[in-house]
């Protein structure tokens, strides 16, 4: 078995659905380096919340990368 490797988005006030889409603008270059290694590699990325002291809840959930743009 191999060990599945997911960049972590923390962003607040966020749930993915099952079969929705959720738009996001990316502008930091440390979450611009995340969605570029999740569209080279399997397009996954994990949605967590972050509490308020900046750590991170201990589940989230994960979505796939289905369309990509750059403005």
């Amino acid at each position: 078995m191999s060990n599945l490797v997911i960049p972590i988005f923390p962003i607040s006030g966020v749930i993915v659905f099952p079969e929705t889409n959720l738009p996001l603008n990316i502008f930091e270059p440390k979450y611009i380096e995340m969605i570029d290694y999740s569209l080279s590699t399997d397009k996954l990325i994990g949605i967590i919340q972050p509490l308020k002291n900046k750590d991170l809840y201990g589940y989230g959930c994960i979505g796939k990368i289905t369309n990509f743009s750059e403005t």
